[in-house]
């Protein structure tokens, strides 16, 4: 999958840039606990208030089966120059990559890290990183998808 060249399936804290990231991905994992990944309804996005300007929360609609975005940090609003909140992931010009990262979420039900750019985002030259975690319904099907995402700027190696 060339686009997806940059791109950790599972990673370990290791693999990530920050420690927002780091902490993000613990959040998971004790969640989770011994479950596969974490259950949607008891995700809740309190928990993560400080985080809440670089978080995006794709879910399936439920009648089209595909991802939309719930909510987009305002911080990711600036950055990628539009509001995604409410459009379809799959109708974005340019986001095969992404597209193949959410497919591959979806099938392994565990988080990913990918590192580059975001040729669906009107500011497409923005380079940034981005955690997502899966979350699944009661049937253990995944049909959420938070990320975090942060950019050279808050990458400690970037400045």
């Amino acid at each position: 999958m060339s686009a997806m060249r940059d791109f950790v399936g599972n990673p370990d804290i290791d693999n990530l840039d920050t420690e927002s990231q780091k902490h993000f991905l613990d959040y998971w994992k004790n969640l989770k606990g011994s479950s596969e990944a974490p259950r949607q309804d008891i995700f809740d996005v309190l928990d993560l208030t400080e985080y809440a300007a670089n978080l995006t929360i794709l879910s399936v609609d439920e009648v089209s089966g595909q991802f939309v975005c719930k909510l987009s940090g305002c911080e990711l609003i600036e950055l990628w120059g539009a509001d995604f909140t409410g459009v379809t992931i799959s109708k974005l010009k340019g986001a095969e990559g992404l597209m193949e990262r959410i497919e591959w979420v979806v099938q392994h039900k565990t988080p990913y890290f990918y590192s580059g750019k975001a040729p669906w985002a009107p500011k497409d030259y923005r380079v940034y990183s981005v955690v997502g975690l899966p979350f699944m319904n009661e049937a253990g099907n995944v049909v959420m998808i938070v990320t975090l995402t942060v950019f050279p700027r808050d990458i400690p190696q970037a400045v």
